[in-house]
Parts: structure tokens; C-alpha cells; sequence
């Protein structure tokens, strides 16, 4: 049976339009005015897509980005329908997030998939989300005509303030200052937001932005955290009701904005975020994002080095709140990393495996917070546990196993995984092995920026100098020379 008449009709014609030069956005807008379709239709069908194929390709896309993890595929086709019809009586009202998905699916942005109607229908707090989205400096990544994230300006020199058009590189390494220019707050109050579906409007897009920076790498989305993390403060402040439930949620704004400057390579700057999330977390009384930050601040120390240290924050994290099994989880791994760096391995293998114990018993986790802790991640810290206690072939053989199964988009812990599989290969001597896996590991650090990546591959590449006649390791020597001959060009940009 032949498609239907509609169906060939709008083939040919879409045909037309882009033999004519015409952008997607400019068919969508031809379709809706042709078709009479509702704004998310007219992209949908200017994509060629039925109903049920858009479904599929948010819900992959969602996985990609780290926000489906349990893969329950939540949208259909009938569900998308609703989406499209709203503001009609009994459908779905499309928020920020599903907006926020469905325009990088249709290579559009958010506000062209709504109209009038939309905006004269949605709550004030999906409406303030919104108006935020695409704003901001150049410093963020695009993407070329293949979908590969290209850096416009080095993070440091282009990161923006709600108080400044820039700022110089010292503003990286402190929190913000919360009192805001009078324009920020008459944004805020003017649409009177209410206070509980706005928190949980925050926290969905927190959920967003983090899987947005797994893709595309934590300078892609660092000026934007920094600005809405200021908007959100500005608003709890001038609330006139209780703003306890937004303070518990700036808190976690704060400890992501300390994760990112430690992938941006801003030690002294994660450290202060994640000084300020544990402040906030414990004013609003949220032991269980506390103990999440204390958690991190373990992570912090072993990072470093600390291993004294990493053990005593991973116990105190511990000990303040229990009531999450993935929090209490990645607690026992920082001990064990702690405890690897202290040469102390009974006590290392311990504590991963009451780790693995505790995930294997554990619910499957919705919270965003420390959903990532499964077991692939312990069995990760467990290889780099075992690369620092010297079981060199443990070490591979465990990396080298979760990198098989590792999910297809979780790219800001993948690049660490094949860092510390080539360091491993390094340490025993496999230099070919070092040197192809260490390319692959450099060309990852690229597309995600993680400083954390390029310091371990910056040690291995001098302890790999001797052997750049291994045809693998004068390929990863001759990247890494390419890669730091652009770091000091930029550095005087």
C-alpha cells in the first residue's frame, strides 16, 4: 500500500525547499503555514518524521544524555501528540526540559516550537525557565554542519557575570556574589513565580545542563550554570515565602558548578563551590545533599593526592546521612581511592566491596544527583585501586572491561577511564598498547575538555618520551605536542 496523498505531497515538497537552499527552521514555518500545524508538528513533519519515530529519537536522545538512565523510553507517539496540541483542553503541557529535548532533536531552538498560544497558557516559573534558554556569550561550544562541538573562545577569557559584561580569570576561582544588579531582580519578580513549581522547574533543568555538559564537556555549559545559578539566588532572595526548598536546590547548582571547575582544571574554584554547596545543604537543613558534597569533597582530595584526607571526608559524608544507597556507595569509594593512595590495599578492596553490596541490593535510582554511581563506575575507581596499589594486570583487565560495556554518551567519565587504561598500560610497559590508547584518550579530552583527563595523559606522555619509535606512541607524542602547541596560543589570545 502507497503512502498516503498528504504524506507524498509534503515529501515533495520538503524535497523542494531544500534543493532551494532552505533551512529546517524555514520549512517548519512553510509547513505550519501550508498545513495549519502547531509549532512542535510543523518541525516534526519538516523532519519527515511520523509521531512515533520523533518518540524514539527524544527517548535515545534523553539516554545519550544521561537523563533516561534506567532506559524506560517515557515518550510515545500518543504522548507527543498531546504535546503538540497543547494548549487544547486534556493534553499534555509540554515543560522546559521536554522542550529543551525536542528542539535538539529537530536542530531548532526552543522558542520556535511555541506560539502565542503556548505563552499565553504556560505557568510564569516554565515561562522565566525559558526565556533563559539560547541566552549568553560566545564562550559556549557550537556545533558545525556534522554535529561536532566546535570552541569559539578559550572558557577563561570568556566567561560572563550578571554584574559585568566579563570578567578576568581570578573571578573563575570564587562563587559569585549574590547581591544582583536591580535589573535581575525587577526580571524575577515581575513574573511572579511560584515558589514550589518553580523548584522543580530548577531542578529539571539542572538535570538538563549536567547531561548537556557529558556530551559536549564542561566548558559548554559553564557561563550558562554560572548565570542561571544567579538568577535562581536573585529570586529566592526577594520571595516573600518560604524559600527553604530553593536553597536546598541552589545547593545542588553550586556542588555541579564545583564538579565543573574541577573538569575545567580550577581546583581552587571547585573547592569554593563545593564550600558553598555544604554551607547551603546545611542551612536548609538537606543532609543528604551535605553528605553528596562531602562526598565530593573526598573526591577532590584523592584527585589531588590526599589520601589521608579523601579517607576522613568519605567516613564523615558517611556518617552525617545514610538514606541514600548510590550516595553511601560512592562515599566507600573515595576511601577506597584514599586507601589506595595510602598503600593500604586490604583496606581499598574492602571498601569497594561493600560498595558493590550495597549497589547490588540497591533500587533502581531517579534522583540525578548520584543516579551515576552503578556498579560499572565502582568497578572503574576499583581499576584505578588497583593501578595504584601496582596490580598493574588487574587494573587493565577491569578498565578495559568497563569501557566495553560503558553507556554510549557518559563521555566526561569515559575519558578518565581510558586516561588511567593507558596510564596502566604505561606502568607495565605495554608501550604500544600505552601509546593507542592514549591517543584515543587525548582525542575524547578534546571534545570534553577534561582537565582531569589531560593531567594524568601530561605525566604519562613524559614517562612515554623515550619510546616515539613505537609507531603508537609517536602518534599519541606528535597529538599531545599538537594539542599543547594550541593550549599556549590560546593562553595569549
Amino acid at each position: 500500500m502507497g503512502r498516503p496523498a498528504g504524506r507524498v505531497e509534503q515529501d515533495e515538497l520538503r524535497s523542494r525547499m531544500r534543493a532551494a537552499g532552505m533551512s529546517q527552521d524555514e520549512i517548519a514555518v512553510e509547513f505550519a503555514r501550508r498545513y495549519r500545524l502547531r509549532p512542535r508538528a510543523a518541525h516534526r513533519v519538516a523532519r519527515g518524521l511520523s509521531q512515533t519515530q520523533a518518540a524514539n529519537q527524544v527517548n535515545a536522545h534523553a539516554a545519550r544524555l544521561g537523563l533516561d538512565a534506567a532506559g524506560s523510553a517515557p515518550m510515545t507517539g500518543p504522548k507527543l501528540s498531546e504535546l503538540e496540541n497543547w494548549p487544547l483542553p486534556l493534553r499534555r503541557r509540554p515543560t522546559p526540559r521536554i522542550l529543551a529535548l525536542l528542539a535538539e532533536v529537530y536542530g531548532t531552538s526552543v522558542h520556535s516550537l511555541l506560539d502565542l498560544g503556548d505563552r499565553e497558557n504556560m505557568p510564569p516559573a516554565d515561562l522565566m525557565v525559558i526565556s533563559q534558554v539560547g541566552k549568553g556569550p560566545s564562550s559556549t561550544a557550537h556545533h558545525d554542519s556534522e554535529g561536532r562541538a566546535v570552541p569559539e573562545a578559550v572558557i577563561d577569557g570568556g566567561v560572563s557575570s550578571t554584574r559585568t559584561a566579563g570578567v578576568d580569570n581570578s573571578d573563575l576561582e570564587l562563587p559569585f556574589d549574590p547581591v544582583l544588579a536591580p535589573d535581575v531582580f525587577d526580571q524575577t519578580s515581575a513574573i511572579g513565580v511560584d515558589i514550589t513549581d518553580s523548584a522543580e522547574h530548577w531542578v529539571e533543568l539542572l538535570s538538563l545542563v549536567a547531561g548537556k555538559s557529558n556530551v559536549s564537556g564542561a566548558g559548554s555549559v559553564w557561563s550558562l550554570a554560572r548565570r542561571q545559578l544567579a538568577l535562581l539566588d536573585a529570586y529566592r532572595r526577594i520571595s516573600t515565602v518560604e524559600n527553604r526548598q530553593l536553597l536546598a536546590v541552589e545547593a545542588r547548582w553550586s556542588e555541579f558548578l564545583s564538579w565543573l571547575a574541577d573538569n575545567l582544571g580550577r581546583p581552587r574554584a571547585g573547592r569554593k563551590w563545593a564550600e558553598l554547596a555544604y554551607s547551603q545543604a546545611t542551612e536548609t537543613g538537606d543532609r543528604r545533599t551535605a553528605s553528596y558534597v562531602l562526598m565530593r569533597r573526598a573526591q577532590q582530595a584523592a584527585d589531588q593526592g590526599r589520601g589521608r584526607e579523601a579517607v576522613a571526608l568519605g567516613e564523615g559524608a558517611a556518617a552525617l546521612d545514610s538514606s541514600s544507597v548510590c550516595t553511601a556507595a560512592l562515599c566507600l569509594v573515595r576511601q577506597a581511592h584514599g586507601h589506595a593512595l595510602n598503600r593500604d590495599a586490604a583496606a581499598s578492596r574492602a571498601a569497594v566491596r561493600q560498595a558493590v553490596r550495597l549497589l547490588a541490593g540497591a533500587e533502581p535510582n531517579p534522583d540525578p544527583l548520584d543516579s551515576h554511581c552503578t556498579d560499572l563506575y565502582v568497578a572503574a575507581y576499583e581499576g584505578r585501586c588497583r593501578l595504584l596499589l601496582g596490580d598493574l594486570d588487574g587494573a587493565t583487565r577491569m578498565l578495559g572491561e568497563v569501557l566495553t560495556a560503558w553507556p554510549d554518551g557518559l563521555r566526561q567519565d569515559e575519558v578518565m577511564w581510558r586516561a588511567w587504561l593507558a596510564d596502566a598500560h604505561t606502568a607495565a610497559g605495554r608501550v604500544a598498547e600505552a601509546g593507542a590508547e592514549g591517543l584515543r584518550a587525548l582525542e575524547l579530552a578534546q571534545v570534553t575538555g577534561s582537565a582531569r583527563a589531560d593531567a594524568v595523559l601530561d605525566s604519562m606522555a613524559g614517562v612515554l618520551a623515550g619510546d616515539d619509535r613505537v609507531v603508537e606512541v609517536g602518534q599519541f607524542l606528535a597529538a599531545r605536542r599538537v594539542v599543547s602547541a594550541a593550549r599556549r596560543r590560546q593562553s595569549f589570545l
